[in-house]
């Protein structure tokens, strides 16, 4: 009698290729979270640098609203700080570095100028 050939059944080979495909995705997931934060030291690092601008080198007007008034005819100058005079509104803008009264004579004591008039 002849004997019935038992048929050998084939091992899946599906796992193997699903932990696979799992670390591909990590390890892809991983690198792009990598590369982001890289980018985004870069883009840091460049904010924190000072801007070398040509428009920013300074004129007299702006030299006075950094403090830096030694013989500048549009300032007035009280000891260590520079006071711009009223009439450059550049200098009085909202970021300037310009020191309004509170905080001088916080450390000059009273000022010798009328506030009302400069701010």
């Amino acid at each position: 009698r002849k004997r019935k050939r038992k048929r050998k059944r084939k091992r899946k080979r599906k796992r193997k290729r699903k932990r696979k495909r799992k670390r591909k995705r990590k390890r892809k997931r991983k690198r792009k979270r990598k590369r982001k934060r890289k980018r985004k030291r870069k883009r840091k690092r460049k904010r924190k640098r000072p801007t070398t601008h040509s428009a920013l080198r300074q004129t007299n007007e702006t030299a006075c609203c950094a403090g830096q008034c030694k013989d500048n005819p549009v300032c007035e100058n009280f000891g260590a700080w520079c006071i711009p005079r009223p009439s450059i509104p550049s200098c009085l803008g909202p970021n300037s570095p310009y020191i309004g009264p509170y905080k001088y004579e916080r450390y000059n004591g009273p000022a010798p100028v009328d506030w009302g008039k400069i701010a």
